[in-house]
């Protein structure tokens, strides 16, 4: 489990430049960005639930 949590809280660290709107082309992206950052913290919260 602690290996799941590291690599999505690495990938939730890297998606946070798009999803803050940093950058050219972010306002295209950012809406995809956020939703990978939810849907990974929302996989952090129930994955061990199974």
């Amino acid at each position: 489990m602690r290996l799941i949590a590291m690599t999505t809280i690495a990938a939730m660290f890297a998606l946070l430049p798009l999803a803050l709107g940093v950058g050219v082309g972010a306002e295209m992206l950012q809406p995809l960005a956020i939703g990978l950052i939810i849907q990974l913290a929302l996989v952090l919260l129930f994955l061990p639930c199974l």
